[in-house]
């Protein structure tokens, strides 16, 4: 995924946690808006 300029990331946009609740995959250009709108709009029992 990396590779190809994408990223993956826990909701705190930490990379190499596999054991957080969240993830967040993405083409990396718009990564750190999507992981503020998981932040943002995730009820906190799912994160």
């Amino acid at each position: 995924m990396t590779e190809a300029g994408g990223r993956f990331t826990n909701e705190e946009g930490e990379t190499n946690q596999l054991a957080a609740r969240a993830h967040i995959a993405s083409n990396g250009k718009l990564h750190e808006d999507l992981r503020e709108i998981v932040a943002n709009t995730m009820p906190p029992h799912l994160m």
